[in-house]
């Protein structure tokens, strides 16, 4: 297994095989994204230390919910319909970094309210990662 390699990312690939190579390890990302990502949630922490945290893999979670297909450049209004009817109000993204906030927020409800009760970070198999950000979840829908 090559390094930085994570059960909940294998999980992903190995479920959702059509849109498997949407899902990138961390250590795949730029570096900015990742340092600054764990800077703000310490911070956060350390004034509200339960702070919620979760990840999400947008590409793939819209797959996963059965969405239209994620081209937001062409299915924007289909898109757009779809996650409004989930999330139960009137949503009208302007690009598809708004979109994957949207659906990535429905994900932390789901997982607030106790629907969502998968958590990809709990899969078994963790021995050897690094967890600088304890206490953060992945929820999933069953």
């Amino acid at each position: 297994d090559p390094p930085g390699r994570r059960p909940a990312d294998d999980w992903l690939r190995l479920t959702y095989k059509k849109v498997a190579k949407s899902v990138i390890a961390p250590n795949g990302l730029r570096g900015a994204m990742c340092l600054n990502g764990m800077i703000v949630i310490q911070q956060l922490r350390s004034r509200y230390p339960k702070l919620l945290v979760t990840e999400t893999h947008p590409k793939v979670l819209s797959h996963a919910m059965h969405a239209p297909k994620y081209a937001y450049q062409t299915q924007k209004p289909e898109m757009d319909a779809w996650l409004s009817k989930r999330l139960r109000v009137k949503l009208t993204t302007e690009n598809d970094h708004e979109w994957d906030a949207a659906i990535s927020a429905h994900a932390a409800l789901m997982a607030c309210d106790g629907t969502w009760k998968h958590d990809l970070h709990q899969l078994p198999d963790r021995q050897g990662l690094i967890e600088p950000c304890l206490g953060t979840l992945f929820a999933w829908p069953e």
